[in-house]
């Protein structure tokens, strides 16, 4: 009895110290060198008591912790009790949780069957794991591996390969090494499943080749992009506005006119010159008001943007189909000939901005009252039918809406739309002080890399911020400030690998992985018949 209650002791000691590392090499901590050792500890749990579900607690604890800013939105904004709260962050880390187990019990298939050593199981495995979680119901690329290097600009250069899902790659390799390596000690002391060499050497020739390439290969492209920006000529003066409107005041109808004056004071208290064109970038529902419906505002924003403004911001827009009213979550670009231009978000945050199964969640009662609830604060909204870039020229931009910004795939499908400026807008507000605001930050540098754009970032709440094509940090706001901030960027045409091929190099890996396991499968079928005999 004792044996057991000390054994199911070690085994959430073991899961939820995976997830502690996990959370402090994921932002706002940032401990980027305890990266490669997440799973360790689960791997030598694993190798001694065979109990793979410590994959599974492993990746529960992980998001557990990462994404418990989740409870903030529910608490503070949806009015709910924290153990309410508990409820959606439990299933949801257990769906994450489950790609944790995916991962352990494939890579020890693979690792057994195809006499690979772990620092190239590991990777392959990992990032199909990843890739998959990109677009299984709906997706939830969410604190993804390669995140934790966002700060180290050599280390990242990488990304306009294969996205942030080949800097995961280059961390998971390094983590499969030391796989192998606790392997061959621990061969060396109990003489069980002896680890040859030969296949430590390799696998310590692999990693160092991979190192070597990422740094090698960093280097030299963060020095051609620098040279290249550098060389370009057009410059785009832009003004990033943070009006960090609260989230429990933007709709109340009395404060709108108060809030777009805010927004417009703001605007000009970042220029320090009369510039004749000006990008401001205000964040998403910057405009608490439906601009085609009340005149009065719209003329004045058009009236603004003829003084040599592009402006973007985030608003609400409907449409009317049948008698029933259409809403989007919508950003508009007005330019100062009076065009404006617009873009519906197309990926929806599921819960948040829309309820999935609604039809049937709403007979029951209770349930009923929750999403009446969640609404108030959330709202219920259609997705766009297309991804595209807004304007022309250098001023042709792309505009992923807050959650759309971790998707590497829209930001790519913009630049393919001509997009040579990428401008997130996004509300943040839900975070609080949480992690949750500096998680979705760091996305923003990846998505520079990837695309070989400058990023621009305007969140109402902050943190606000712009980035250079190589990731590189240019501003950065402080968490919850009104401010404002003038950055002078360039309008980009580059097109990186990533950009023409997309997610070639993880699909590959998908493919990989999933040939070796089905051989894996076939010789394991072939092996029960032959002792059946």
């Amino acid at each position: 009895m004792k044996s057991s209650f000390r054994s199911k002791i070690t085994f959430f000691s073991i899961a939820i110290f995976s997830g502690v590392i996990y959370m402090l090499s994921q932002p706002k901590f940032d401990l980027y060198f305890l990266s490669p050792f997440f799973y360790i500890p689960l791997h030598i749990y694993y190798r001694k008591t065979g109990n793979i579900w410590v994959y599974f607690a492993g990746g529960f604890f992980s998001f557990f912790f990462t994404v418990h800013w989740i409870t903030h939105a529910i608490t503070y904004y949806g009015g709910f009790p924290y153990i309410f709260a508990i409820v959606p962050l439990s299933l949801l880390s257990a769906v994450l949780g489950f790609f944790f187990l995916i991962f352990g019990y494939v890579r020890e298939k693979l690792y057994s069957f195809s006499k690979l050593p772990y620092s190239i199981v590991d990777p392959i495995v990992w990032v199909s794991t990843e890739y998959i979680k990109t677009f299984l119901f709906t997706g939830f690329p969410w604190a993804l591996v390669g995140y934790t290097l966002w700060k180290k600009d050599v280390l990242i250069q990488i990304a306009d390969i294969g996205g942030v899902y080949i800097i995961s790659f280059f961390v998971l390799s390094i983590s499969g090494f030391i796989c192998d390596v606790y392997e061959k000690l621990r061969s060396s002391f109990t003489g069980q499943n002896k680890l040859s060499n030969q296949k430590l050497v390799f696998s310590g020739f692999f990693t160092l080749l991979l190192v070597c390439f990422v740094v090698v290969y960093g280097v030299y492209r963060r020095n051609q992009i620098e040279k290249i920006v550098e060389e370009q000529v057009s410059e785009i003066v832009s003004v990033v506005v943070q009006p960090a409107i609260p989230q429990d005041q933007k709709w109340t109808p009395e404060f709108k006119e108060r809030y777009f004056r805010q927004n417009i004071d703001l605007t000009f208290s970042a220029l320090d010159y009369p510039y004749s064109n000006v990008l401001v970038v205000w964040p998403e529902t910057g405009l608490t008001f439906y601009l085609e419906h009340e005149p009065k505002f719209k003329q004045e924003l058009l009236d603004l943007a003829k003084k040599g403004f592009y402006i973007i911001s985030g608003g609400l827009g409907f449409s009317q189909e049948g008698g029933r009213y259409r809403f989007y979550n919508r950003a508009f670009f007005i330019t100062p000939e009076g065009e404006i231009f617009k873009y519906d978000k197309t990926h929806l945050v599921m819960f948040g901005e829309y309820i999935p199964l609604r039809g049937f969640l709403e007979k029951i009662p209770f349930i009923r009252k929750i999403i009446e609830e969640v609404e108030k604060v959330a709202g219920d909204f259609v997705p766009g039918e297309a991804l595209n870039s807004m304007g022309e020229g250098d001023f042709r931009v792309g505009v992923p809406i807050c959650f759309e910004s971790i998707f590497p795939q829209i930001s790519r499908h913009f630049v393919k739309d001509a997009a040579s400026i990428i401008a997130v807008i996004t509300n943040d507000a839900w975070f609080g002080y949480s992690s949750g605001p500096f998680q979705h930050f760091s996305v923003s540098a990846i998505r520079a890399v990837e695309t070989r754009r400058f990023v621009l970032r305007s969140a109402n709440t902050g943190i606000s911020g712009a980035f250079s094509p190589t990731g590189k940090v240019l501003k950065q706001t402080k968490l919850l400030e009104r401010t404002s901030f003038l950055v002078k960027i360039k309008p980009m045409h580059i097109q990186t690998f990533y950009t023409k091929y997309g997610d070639l190099f993880s699909v590959l890996c998908v493919v990989l992985g999933s040939v070796i396991y089905i051989f894996y499968l076939y010789a394991n079928r072939r092996r029960n018949r032959n002792n059946m005999r």
